[in-house]
């Protein structure tokens, strides 16, 4: 077989020159047109890297924002639970209170000073007076039956028979100290004595009697010392 010679190609036209205005038309579609080179002097350079303190501050306020967030979260739901729970008679708001007099405060200031000065003026009590002590009761009076004064006899003389009969026998001498009688515990003796001037005398050891002073006192009979010298007086017997 003959060797087949290829077809030659078909002479390129020749481009004609593009017009002016329709030179948009042909890069419209296409790419940005590349930088120009870049400067070696300028290649190293770049932007600063922000400062520490603003990212520290920066932080800070993104936390607290999240914590803030947070709070008014945690609020929302107290609330909201307070409100599922609360009362049927609460209500929504209340009225505001009346604000406090603007003269309060001075009347207040007076009533103060007022109760001062009474306090200060006003004397303390004198302390109350102890109570008299109850007087003692007074003896109970002896009731003593005294012999009844005799008539006055004519003086006359008698036969020694005659006064013998009219004198009573172991009858107390009414002109003498009689010793009537005796009372009170061993140790606190005392005795009911006769003057003779009819007065009765209750005694005890150490009193005075006729001049003298009283020495002892026995269950019938007293003894008193007059000037040195000891006189007993007995009760009398009748019999």
């Amino acid at each position: 077989l003959a060797p087949v010679t290829p077809a030659a190609p078909a002479p390129a036209e020749s481009a004609a020159p593009v017009p002016p205005e329709a030179a948009p038309a042909a890069t419209e579609g296409a790419l940005p047109p590349l930088p120009g080179p870049v400067d070696p002097a300028h290649a190293a350079l770049g932007p600063k890297l922000r400062p520490a303190a603003v990212t520290a501050r920066a932080e800070t306020a993104r936390a607290q924002a999240t914590a803030i967030a947070a709070a008014a979260e945690a609020a929302a739901r107290a609330e909201a639970e307070a409100l599922a729970s609360a009362s049927r008679y609460a209500v929504a708001s209340s009225r505001r209170p009346t604000e406090r007099p603007s003269g309060l405060a001075k009347a207040v200031e007076a009533a103060v000073a007022a109760a001062v000065t009474a306090a200060v003026t006003t004397p303390e009590p004198a302390p109350a007076a102890a109570p008299a002590p109850a007087p003692e009761p007074a003896p109970e009076a002896v009731e003593i039956d005294e012999p009844e004064p005799l008539e006055a006899v004519p003086n006359m003389p008698t036969t020694v028979t005659v006064a013998r009969q009219a004198t009573v026998k172991n009858a107390i001498d009414l002109g003498k100290i009689n010793l009537i009688g005796v009372y009170g515990s061993s140790a606190n003796r005392r005795a009911l004595v006769r003057m003779p001037s009819g007065r009765l005398l209750k005694v005890k050891i150490g009193d005075r009697l006729d001049g003298g002073q009283v020495a002892a006192i026995g269950d019938s009979e007293l003894t008193y010392v007059k000037g040195g010298r000891s006189f007993t007086l007995k009760i009398q017997k009748n019999g």
